[in-house]
């Protein structure tokens, strides 16, 4: 069986211990824990062969700045969701996953040729 490596990626913040521990003793594969956003680049160029996530993109990098500025027409009181929300603060909202989606592409769409 030829030799594999499995990374699992998850903000700095996170307790890559707790995953470690609850791992089958006798896999054959090598686990590798990877801090930092997914959103951008977290691997070298043209390394990875075969990615695979359960659940990612639906979450934004960041909270919009906009959101929280309560001088700005998009401020959502302390709120992070936009349920019944003005036009506003679903612009601000949608800009930002605009934005990235374009990171997030791009950063696997920069490979060696």
């Amino acid at each position: 069986m030829p030799e594999f490596q499995v990374f699992f990626n998850d903000h700095a913040s996170n307790d890559f211990n707790t995953l470690f521990t609850i791992l089958p003793p006798d896999r054959e594969y090598l686990v590798v824990g990877v801090p930092g956003s997914f959103c951008g680049r977290l691997f070298p160029k043209s390394s990875i062969h075969l990615m695979y996530s359960s659940f990612a993109l639906q979450w934004l990098s960041k909270v919009p700045e906009e959101l929280l500025d309560n001088g700005s027409l998009a401020w959502n009181k302390g709120k992070i969701h936009y349920t019944s929300a003005s036009k506003e603060i679903t612009n601000v909202y949608a800009a930002q996953f605009a934005k990235d989606m374009d990171t997030f592409f791009n950063a696997r769409a920069d490979v060696e040729e």
